[in-house]
């Protein structure tokens, strides 16, 4: 069997008496194989080439694994989007009367400003003490750089909300430089959006509403809904809130439908 085999190794090679010059490696490659029977090459070229396939496949797999469907809950499974609806006056009243109870200073300056500046949640945490207070007292009037559109918004604060901020600042001795509405473990760190969220949550839930159905947006909405169901004048709301007549006009469509609903 074994002459066979290198006889067949031979006549491929070009026969016994061939007198070329040969690489060492092939020289080993032709002794290995001339002592090896045919049938063993065969099984031993097989047994490589699956052993190469596997470890590429798992090679492929580790870099490429099968996704995994996600067993994390959509955040807004359960809840309302959309827009949310003005508080009414009694609302106003009822919140600013518990918050008074409790001595929340810092949460009734909020309240009370939200209200007044019409500002969205992102300018109203953003403010500085010399935006509201530049001389150590809360201003009649005050000017803001919104930031999601870059403009400027004037707006009047109010002799109650200049009262809340007075004495908050008192209470709480803040500076020039320094947020108006600092967070409560983080004095020198704002309110976070979440935060000022959180704490409309509380106040909606203590005068006995559902949370789902009011957000801070309810606050921008509120002061300006009631301009115009005094006076039914729709400029005068869209200057307030600082934004084109045609989206005021929505706006106020909306609050009043959602009004309506509940």
């Amino acid at each position: 069997m074994h002459e066979s085999c290198e006889a067949r190794c031979a006549q491929q090679d070009g026969g016994p008496g061939r007198s070329e010059t040969i690489a060492p490696d092939q020289q080993d490659r032709k002794k290995v194989r001339a002592k090896m029977p045919h049938c063993g090459q065969k099984a031993i070229f097989i047994a490589s080439r699956t052993l190469v396939n596997q470890v590429s496949n798992r090679f492929e797999e580790s870099e490429n694994p099968t996704p995994v469907a996600s067993k994390r809950t959509p955040w807004n499974k359960g809840k309302l989007t959309g827009a949310k609806p003005p508080l009414r006056p009694k609302h106003v009243w009822s919140i600013r009367t518990k918050l008074q109870m409790a001595d929340r200073k810092r949460d009734l300056a909020l309240f009370n400003l939200a209200i007044d500046s019409k500002l969205r949640g992102c300018d109203v945490i953003s403010l500085k003490v010399e935006d509201i207070a530049p001389n150590g007292y809360a201003i009649e009037r005050a000017t803001i750089r919104q930031k999601k559109t870059g403009r400027s918004v004037r707006f009047e604060v109010t002799e109650q909300t200049r009262q809340a901020v007075d004495d908050y600042l008192r209470a709480a001795n803040r500076k020039r430089g320094d947020f108006l509405f600092a967070a409560q473990r983080q004095a020198d760190r704002g309110l976070s959006t979440r935060q000022y969220a959180r704490l409309v949550a509380d106040w909606i839930h203590g005068i006995g509403l559902d949370p789902c159905l009011f957000g801070t947006h309810s606050l921008r909405r509120t002061k300006a809904t009631m301009i115009y169901r005094r006076t039914g004048n729709l400029r005068l709301s869209s200057c307030s809130l600082a934004i084109p007549r045609s989206r005021a006009r929505f706006a106020i469509l909306v609050s009043r439908l959602m009004t309506l609903w509940r």
